[in-house]
């Protein structure tokens, strides 16, 4: 795939959970802004969930996501690259880590790789404080 032809990144969101509707219909709950606040750290959620829309694009190109800790180690590496064929349309790019460990406060780098190039990374900043 050409750079002319790479996919344009939409919006990506942060959530507890992601539902698959009838309908063709996607339900988020729990959506997260750009801290991630818990009680006490070390923490464990059940379930972190990343949504990625993309739009644009032709052809098939090879994606693979990461999420790195606070001090750089992976938390999270797709095992193997997705193919995913586009065709000037939509794509939605689903992950969902579960159980998601928080070690300690920090920043955490969510990473959407296409063809091996980075495409799109979004930073969530853990933090401990006080749960209203």
């Amino acid at each position: 795939m050409t750079n002319n032809s790479l996919p344009k990144h939409e919006f990506t969101l942060i959530a507890d959970d992601i539902r698959f509707e009838k309908g063709n219909k996607i339900s988020l709950m729990g959506i997260y802004g750009e801290e991630i606040v818990v009680e006490s750290l070390p923490a464990i959620l059940l379930k972190l969930c990343f949504f990625t829309r993309i739009s644009g694009g032709d052809g098939e190109c090879q994606i693979k996501v990461s999420l790195k800790g606070p001090d750089g180690n992976d938390l999270f590496m797709s095992m193997k690259e997705q193919t995913l064929a586009l065709k000037g349309g939509m794509a939605n790019i689903t992950n969902v880590v579960s159980p998601f460990q928080l070690p300690k406060e920090g920043k955490y780098t969510y990473s959407i790789f296409l063809n091996g190039m980075e495409f799109f990374s979004i930073v969530l900043t853990a933090q401990k404080g006080v749960i209203s």
